[in-house]
């Protein structure tokens, strides 16, 4: 574990550098998607990263930024609407709960957008849009290179590509 805490900077500069290829596509789809607010659904690791990410992405978007377990979001609180980019988190992509929130998505005839670790995985073949966040493989228990790459993804990467705005209020 302790390799991957050791390598999380030279992780997280390569994918600075890599920013642009790695966040164009979700932040073309949040561009030409028209949404208005957001909805991050995802657990362990992913939710700590989402979490963090939270405070920022809504005073850059300006927009609510919601932060759910998979759980959550399929047997209470799935009342988003057309203006609400709903993004299913799994960083190695084979997350029941993930899957199911990806499904419910699906049912609701919504675009299932997915952030993952792995292109090949379950979730990001059940996606309409699957974006790697630049994690790599981690083949210990404790992801902790998963945490600081999406946390990063969504402050950086996922920003750089959006419209200019005027500087955000308070």
């Amino acid at each position: 574990m302790m390799d991957y805490v050791a390598a999380a900077p030279a992780a997280m500069e390569e994918n600075i550098r890599r920013s642009e290829t790695l966040a164009g596509p979700l932040a073309e789809e949040y561009v030409r998607g028209g949404y208005r607010d957001l909805w991050i659904v995802a657990s362990g690791s992913s939710a700590n990263a989402a979490w963090c990410a939270r405070p920022f992405l809504r005073r850059c978007l300006r927009c609510e930024v919601k932060v759910l377990t998979p759980f959550t979001f399929t047997v209470s609180e799935h009342d988003f609407s057309p203006a609400d980019m709903v993004i299913v988190v799994s960083q190695s992509g084979y997350s029941l709960n993930a899957l199911s929130a990806a499904a419910l998505v699906r049912s609701c005839g919504r675009r299932c957008i997915a952030l993952t670790a792995d292109l090949e995985s379950d979730l990001a073949k059940a996606a309409d849009l699957a974006v790697d966040y630049g994690a790599g493989r981690e083949t210990v228990g404790y992801v902790t290179r998963g945490v600081t790459t999406l946390a990063l993804f969504f402050m950086l990467r996922f920003m750089r590509r959006l419209p200019k705005t005027d500087e955000p209020s308070a």
